[in-house]
């Protein structure tokens, strides 16, 4: 079982989509971005990282998308983020001159105390301009298939909780039980936040 982390409250950095080779340039990172922070953000107990405080990092050290791996973990931590999402447009299928689209997009979401991915999804969406969404049928497509994937890793969220107490033996209480998806066998990663005085900010560590 992968670990999660107890933690009240995840602190979620949402970067620009970066654009497989091949894929039409009517596409926006910045904007497929927007919809994956919405979705993400009507999960509990997450914080969705204003784009403002992204950019103004980015301006700060001078970058410029798309990042790497290691730029987007400096910018991060720099914002006290717990976890990062990233994502790819990997395919797109425009036909019947522009009437209806199939998408493919791919999110991964990585621990950022860890530095490895902790969950993710591929998701396929085809629509048409009959859908009714008010976009265009590319766009329709791309959007639907943000908020799959979204829904497929919300159902494969690991619990995350508070530690209530540290028993004289080294054990650790949380506030979660079956009832929150916890089962026998578990392991979980536990944290503490803590205001450094020498960074002059919060940064979490990992206990």
């Amino acid at each position: 079982m992968s670990p999660s982390i107890a933690a009240s409250e995840r602190r979620i950095l949402v970067t620009d989509f970066s654009l497989a080779r091949g894929v039409e340039k009517l596409f926006t990172g910045e904007e497929t971005a927007d919809w994956l922070a919405e979705s993400l953000g009507l999960w509990k107990n997450v914080e969705i990282i204003s784009r403002d405080q992204f950019v103004k990092e980015m301006a700060v050290r001078d970058l410029a998308a798309p990042l790497d791996k290691n730029q987007v973990l400096l910018i991060a931590r720099a914002l006290e983020a717990e976890v990062y999402v990233t994502g790819q447009i990997n395919r797109v299928k425009i036909w019947s001159k522009g009437e209806k689209a199939r998408v493919e997009v791919q999110v991964e979401m990585v621990d950022v105390l860890a530095e490895a991915p902790t969950n993710g999804a591929v998701v396929e969406a085809e629509l048409s301009t009959a859908a009714g969404t008010g976009l265009p049928a590319p766009m329709s497509a791309l959007r639907f298939a943000v908020q799959q994937a979204v829904n497929e890793m919300r159902s494969r969220n690991l619990p995350s909780g508070k530690v209530l107490t540290v028993d004289s033996f080294g054990g650790v209480i949380i506030d979660l039980g079956s009832r929150s998806g916890v089962k026998k066998g578990m392991r979980f990663v536990v944290t503490r936040r803590e205001f450094d005085p020498a960074e002059q900010r919060h940064v979490t560590t990992r206990n």
